[in-house]
């Protein structure tokens, strides 16, 4: 199993929309509405979603998270002159629990210290499993509210 990164194109859009979906389907408690509702409610969150990281993370870098020759997930980083923000990574649930996000934080982790760069990053307070993975990878809280937690991860 090898877990590496290569930059997103245009053709990573539908599977970008599909994880997309399969994370905000998660987020959002729909089951009380018709599917064809569903549908178009998270494809606008998605469409939102993309936009607004796209639009505030001017100059990121968005890669697609590959396990082999498969995509399995999606990073999207913004490295400036203080800090590496991890805005996103998300990992299809049928690849969750075999260290693909492990190891790609970790590599994110290891990048940032050699550049003498603290990593940091928001998780939405629900996002336990998230916050907890975070955590074991040595990321602190730092602030946040009631919605979501700022974390950081020193350099080494």
């Amino acid at each position: 199993m090898t877990v590496s990164r290569r930059p997103e194109t245009f053709a990573d859009e539908p599977f970008l929309h599909r994880l997309l979906i399969e994370r905000t389907r998660q987020d959002l408690a729909l089951d009380h509405v018709p599917a064809p509702l569903q549908e178009q409610l998270l494809t606008m969150q998605v469409n939102l979603r993309l936009s607004s990281i796209r639009g505030n993370y001017a100059g990121g870098s968005s890669e697609i998270i590959m396990l082999d020759d498969q995509p399995a997930g999606w990073l999207f980083l913004r490295e400036t002159e203080e800090e590496v923000q991890l805005v996103e990574v998300v990992v299809l649930g049928e690849f969750r629990g075999q260290g693909i996000g492990t190891a790609t934080i970790g590599e994110v982790v290891v990048r940032a210290g050699q550049a003498g760069k603290p990593v940091r990053l928001r998780v939405n307070v629900m996002n336990t499993g998230a916050f907890r993975l975070y955590e074991r990878l040595g990321f602190q809280r730092i602030g946040g509210d009631a919605v979501q937690h700022e974390m950081e991860r020193k350099p080494s």
